[in-house]
């Protein structure tokens, strides 16, 4: 419609100037009025355009926050499974560690404590991030389009840095819990009980356990506080619809 409206007046325009009749001073006031309408129309179309094109932008905006809304919220839940169960294992290990440490000791207890205590020794968390709507849009260059500046270095830091480290420091942790178990029979009945080994095992796990809890707490922090800045109605009601 714009580009119609522009042809319209610089036809018009190419007309006044051809036109020998009128006097010169006429001549400039028409063309003025003209060119105003050119320019006028002009602006007018990219206003529209511009204002599409931000109307389009914060709905990807609103979609792409809602979805991680949902997202982030469901990495809560399991961070908050992943603590009470690291919680539960922390305990085991330490327990394990006063044990061993005790010269008093028997076999036949330590034993036992292996056997009782052999689902939390060898149990292991394996946190799985939902981060592919994150990369997806990423990918697509639409992170610019946050416009919340503070949620969205937030969300960068969680996905880029945070998750990340967590999930490396889970899969060290297991890699070395996996290799003990079939070196030692941990597993099993039959356990070793070599008592300087297991000092040093329980120092170990007990240590990485509570790195482990850590990155974890504070994973679960950052996720926290971005869900916090996602409150606001307008992105429940995004949710909800």
């Amino acid at each position: 419609m714009a580009e119609l409206e522009v042809a319209k007046h610089t036809k018009k325009i190419y007309k006044i100037l051809r036109d020998p009749a009128p006097a010169w001073w006429h001549k400039l006031k028409e063309l003025a009025l003209e060119i105003f309408i050119i320019v006028f129309a002009v602006t007018i179309s990219i206003w529209f355009h511009e204002l599409a094109e931000h109307r389009h932008e914060k709905e990807i905006e609103s979609r792409f926050l809602a979805g991680l809304h949902h997202d982030i919220s469901a990495d809560v839940t399991e961070m908050m499974n992943d603590s009470a169960d690291l919680a539960l294992q922390y305990k085991s290990v330490d327990l394990g560690s006063t044990l061993i440490n005790r010269d008093s000791i028997t076999d036949d207890s330590l034993q036992n404590f292996l056997t009782l205590n052999g689902p939390l020794l060898y149990a292991m968390t394996l946190f799985e991030p939902n981060h592919g709507r994150y990369e997806g849009f990423k990918s697509a260059g639409h992170l610019r389009l946050i416009e919340n500046e503070l949620l969205g270095d937030k969300i960068i830091a969680f996905y880029e840095e945070g998750l990340p480290h967590l999930v490396y420091i889970e899969r060290m942790y297991i890699d070395f819990k996996l290799a003990n178990f079939d070196t030692y029979n941990l597993r099993k009945d039959e356990a070793s009980l070599e008592k300087a080994y297991l000092r040093k095992y329980f120092v170990y796990v007990k240590e990485s356990l509570a790195l482990l809890k850590q990155e974890n707490n504070r994973s679960l922090k950052e996720a926290r506080e971005i869900l916090r800045l996602l409150t606001p109605k307008k992105f429940i009601n995004t949710i909800r619809q």
